[in-house]
């Protein structure tokens, strides 16, 4: 019909329980503006570290790769414009992601 604009609201969204595996690191700050931080658990230090970062609809943005690493790896989020990232970590055959907001430029 013209003139009318029929709109419908939908409300979706992602369960956030963690698996026990998933608890071998953590990322903060949640909200980012230059870098985030990712901790290790206690010894998963000293391996191959592979990070990627990807955007909302599941698009590869970043992929780092480390060698021998202590527990904190720090990432620098410039040049990412702002929105919501999910970032994967793999520590050997441990697996894990966590989801981050970047604002500003």
């Amino acid at each position: 019909y013209p003139g009318i604009v029929v709109y419908r609201t939908y409300l979706t969204g992602v369960d956030e329980r963690v698996a026990e595996s998933d608890l071998f690191f953590t990322v903060s700050p949640v909200v980012v503006r230059d870098r985030v931080n990712i901790t290790l658990s206690e010894g998963l230090g000293g391996g191959g570290v592979l990070v990627r970062i990807y955007d909302v609809v599941g698009r590869e943005v970043r992929r780092l790769s480390y060698g021998l690493v202590g527990r904190e790896i720090v990432i620098d989020m410039g040049g990412l414009m702002q929105g919501i990232y999910f970032i994967s970590v793999e520590v050997g055959s441990r697996r894990g992601v966590r989801r981050i907001v970047k604002i500003g430029g």
